[in-house]
């Protein structure tokens, strides 16, 4: 069985910066958990080279990323930003892509 956690659960450490995602991941093993769902809210940036570096870590450490809790508004009148909210949900699918990404019974 595998246990998870969502990073919310590290809100205060995430936003008060004592702790950042990288570090969240290289802390789990510690706790016997091997999953994590990440809060939208807690990325650094959402650069290509960063989410990248969090999936191998996530990979090296054998934390299985289960989901990331994200915000989107697809009601947008304007094409052009429904547009934008869709690129990025695509993005962060991506990140989460198999064989990472799993669902726990």
């Amino acid at each position: 069985m595998q246990l998870a956690v969502n990073s919310w659960s590290y809100r205060r450490t995430l936003e008060d910066k004592t702790l950042d995602l990288p570090g969240l991941l290289e802390e789990l093993p510690a706790t016997g958990l091997s999953a994590l769902e990440i809060a939208g809210a807690h990325f650094a940036n959402r650069n290509d080279v960063y989410l990248g570096e969090l999936r191998q870590r996530s990979i090296d450490l054998g934390i299985t990323l289960v989901g990331i809790d994200l915000t989107n508004d697809f009601a947008w009148p304007e094409p052009t930003e429904r547009e934008r909210q869709a690129r990025a949900i695509i993005t962060w699918q991506d990140l989460v892509a198999p064989p990472r990404i799993t669902r726990l019974p």
